[in-house]
């Protein structure tokens, strides 16, 4: 079974506080797109009646799901005593995101930047 490109919290890596955060996050932003596509979708027009009261119904709970998720990350955030561009950075820094190399074809590691 191939892997879905589309998904992006592998669960299994989720293991600080921080990282937790940082997927957490993620899912919020998904949770607003949602609630965006949604809002496109009821103002074109495209539902019979019962489609659009389905797609009020999924993006009210998305609302309330986002609302919930975004206090959660709010007071775990909180616990970091790191504002949040410094809790992104530490983040990024120790998630050590690989990516592949369009020239060597080679997965390389991105370094942290250090101070001179």
């Amino acid at each position: 079974m191939k892997n879905n490109p589309l998904e992006t919290v592998n669960i299994d890596k989720v293991d600080s506080l921080e990282s937790y955060i940082w997927h957490l996050g993620l899912m919020c932003v998904s949770v607003q797109t949602l609630v965006s596509l949604q809002e496109k979708a009821e103002s074109l027009g495209i539902f019979d009646t019962d489609e659009t009261e389905a797609s009020k119904t999924v993006k009210y709970q998305a609302v309330r799901l986002f609302q919930a998720a975004n206090d959660l990350l709010i007071i775990c955030s909180r616990r970091t005593q790191l504002e949040w561009p410094e809790l992104m950075s530490k983040i990024i820094n120790s998630a050590k995101i690989a990516t592949k190399s369009v020239e060597t074809g080679r997965k390389s590691v991105a370094k942290k930047k250090t101070k001179k």
